[in-house]
């Protein structure tokens, strides 16, 4: 399918950059294009916070943004693997 006029739909957002990498990297080893935008402050706006303004965004093709949002309700479903389940 072509994506050249297709827009991209907001899918998940978060405060925590490894929570945004681990839901990118799940859906891109699904085959989905994922473009992350993070919506933080510059920092002379907001110096001493320790969150950012707005947080990360993932969004992909509005195409896929239904099966995008089912990838990642099956994954917090069934939850991540515990460190005996991935030695054993």
């Amino acid at each position: 399918m072509s994506h050249i006029k297709e827009e991209f739909v907001d899918i998940f957002d978060t405060n925590d950059p490894s929570e945004s990498d681990v839901v990118q990297g799940l859906l891109e080893s699904n085959g989905f294009e994922v473009l992350k935008t993070n919506n933080e402050a510059p920092g002379g706006v907001l110096p001493f916070s320790n969150s950012p303004l707005g947080g990360i965004r993932l969004q992909v093709f509005a195409s896929s943004a239904n099966e995008a949002r089912n990838t990642i309700a099956q994954y917090l479903k069934q939850g991540s693997p515990t460190t005996e389940e991935q030695q054993g």
